[in-house]
């Protein structure tokens, strides 16, 4: 008597490029909004930005609550639109981005506020 063989389970994680169609379906024609906690150094969100215009995003927009004015000039040469209610001039950072986290700081209430309205 023949041993029946079990049909092999399909894979649990699609193929990257069944993942990236998906992506794509759900970006095409849309407005999408990329946050990053800090953006001292844009390449990370420019890239991300790059592939959701690549996957027919309609508009980017790159939100953050603190960026440096160089990455703030990067993302504006590439056209983007950038959220960051503080910008500071020089990569080594603001001593305190978010304000005092001790205590209900209006910097850092905006913050908050700021990335529950992108997200």
């Amino acid at each position: 008597m023949a041993q029946a063989t079990a049909p092999k389970p399909a894979s649990l994680y699609p193929t990257r490029s069944a993942a990236g169609a998906l992506l794509g379906q759900q970006l095409a024609g849309r407005i999408a909004v990329i946050i990053d906690g800090q953006v001292t150094y844009p390449w990370r969100v420019l890239a991300a930005a790059k592939v959701a215009e690549q996957l027919g995003a309609k508009q980017v927009v790159i939100a953050t609550p603190v960026g440096t004015q160089a990455a703030a000039d990067r993302v504006a040469a590439r056209r983007y639109d950038f959220v960051c209610p503080s910008i500071v001039m020089d990569a080594q950072g603001h001593p305190a981005p978010y304000g005092d986290v001790a205590g209900e700081t209006p910097e850092r209430l905006r913050s908050i506020m700021i990335a529950h309205q992108a997200a």
